[in-house]
């Protein structure tokens, strides 16, 4: 692959999180759906046990039960998605891996101007050109800090 096509693949692959990320907030399910290959995997720490910092992986496979996750999540509330500061490598014309620094705001639906939860920190994610179309194959979040204010 030249400089010229990895550079387009980058490009291509930072419009597929920030569509990631504005679906979620949207609450724009069925085109989120799209972004994610077949084998799609997710992963996120279980919510923190007081005391400790790390948590067991939750694993959830497929678009269906990660759409399942975000409608959940968001149920009721105002989200604001933010991921920024990308670190991706293109491992061959159709396959990348990258890092993203990620920050997530929640507001409840009926106040707005109340924050309820709070979060920042990593997501590793990997992808796979599929019919000429970058897609996740995999999200791992890695919290760095979350605060619930309800």
């Amino acid at each position: 692959m030249d400089e010229i096509m990895r550079l387009v693949a980058i490009q291509d692959i930072i419009f597929l999180r920030a569509r990631h990320n504005r679906f979620i907030d949207e609450r724009n399910w069925a085109n989120i759906a799209e972004l994610f290959a077949s084998d799609f995997v997710y992963e996120r720490p279980s919510p923190p046990v007081q005391g400790q910092r790390e948590s067991a992986l939750e694993r959830y496979e497929g678009a269906e039960a990660m759409v399942e996750i975000l409608k959940s999540n968001g149920s009721g509330a105002i989200t604001a998605h933010h991921a920024c500061l990308p670190e991706i490598e293109i491992i061959d014309a159709h396959n990348a891996i990258g890092l993203w620094a990620v920050a997530a705001q929640v507001y409840a639906e009926d106040a707005p101007h109340e924050e309820i939860y709070r979060l920042a920190g990593y997501c590793h994610d990997s992808y796979r050109k599929i019919d000429d179309v970058w897609r996740f194959t995999s999200i791992r979040l890695e919290r760095l800090y979350a605060m619930r204010a309800r």
